[in-house]
């Protein structure tokens, strides 16, 4: 219902900040889909541009596992719609506020340009660290080594690969 709200708000009464407090509302009490309800709302809307900003914006203002549910949904809007720098931005952020988020690796791999890769090197250092085992700490290894061989950039593969042969075990 606060849903339809903020859209009748918005089409019927020009009211932006009201269907955007209706569609906040709306995305506190969905605890599970509520971010991306709000995103999507937005992106009809409004256009990804206002709905990344807005998500940005709501991220800054929480913290851990809550803040990476906003920066996330943004950092997959951002990607999808050719940001690639925002999307790396609010990939980064995803990770700092939440490491387990490991999906969001993908996004940052993805949208990183050669001249990020000391930026990109950090979480995946962080995610080797905070892995599930020696067998996790291996897989961010092994990844990060492909993801730096295919970029070309010499010694840096060498170091995860040898980090990823150092977690073991072997078979």
């Amino acid at each position: 219902a606060w849903r339809e709200l903020g859209a009748a708000l918005w089409d019927l009464a020009s009211d932006r900040s009201g269907a955007l407090r209706a569609w906040e509302r709306a995305m506190a009490l969905d605890t599970e889909r509520g971010i991306e309800n709000f995103a999507a709302d937005l992106i009809g809307f409004a256009g990804e541009g206002v709905a990344i900003e807005r998500l940005v914006e709501n991220g800054r203002r929480r913290a851990g596992v809550e803040a990476a549910g906003f920066f996330g949904v943004a950092a997959a809007i951002a990607l999808t719609a050719g940001q690639k720098s925002q999307a790396f931005e609010c990939a980064l952020a995803t990770l700092e506020a939440d490491p387990a988020r490991t999906e969001i690796l993908a996004i940052a791999e993805r949208s990183a340009a050669d001249s990020d890769l000391d930026r990109l090197e950090g979480p995946l250092d962080m995610l080797a660290g905070v892995s599930l085992g020696r067998y996790g700490e291996r897989a961010v290894r092994y990844r990060a080594a492909r993801q730096l061989e295919r970029r070309g950039v010499a010694p840096r593969p060498m170091r995860h690969a040898l980090h990823a042969v150092e977690a073991g075990p072997t078979e």
